[in-house]
């Protein structure tokens, strides 16, 4: 399953707020969520990786105490990098 049929699907089982609640939609590819930052009545973003097809997927949103996540549309692929970097202590 590449990115597109995965978007797809996800459009088809109502959307990424339908995906991130528990239980997953039946028949839905396994995904886990590898990284999360944000939150707390800001802007917040996770990484999903669908094991099976190996595909990133980034998705952007904000939560808010008064009426919980809200996940955008416009998801993303990415793709894991690594970064070195220098600090001084």
């Amino acid at each position: 399953m590449d990115f597109q049929e995965i978007k797809k699907l996800i459009k088809k089982v109502g959307g990424i707020e339908k995906v991130m609640d528990f239980p997953v939609p039946k028949n839905f590819p396994e995904f886990k969520k590898i990284y999360s930052e944000g939150g707390n009545f800001d802007e917040e973003s996770i990484i999903l990786h669908f094991t099976e097809s190996d595909i990133y997927i980034k998705v952007s949103g904000f939560y808010s105490s008064f009426s919980g996540q809200h996940w955008r549309e416009n998801f993303y692929q990415v793709t894991p990098q690594q970064k070195t970097i220098t600090i001084y202590i």
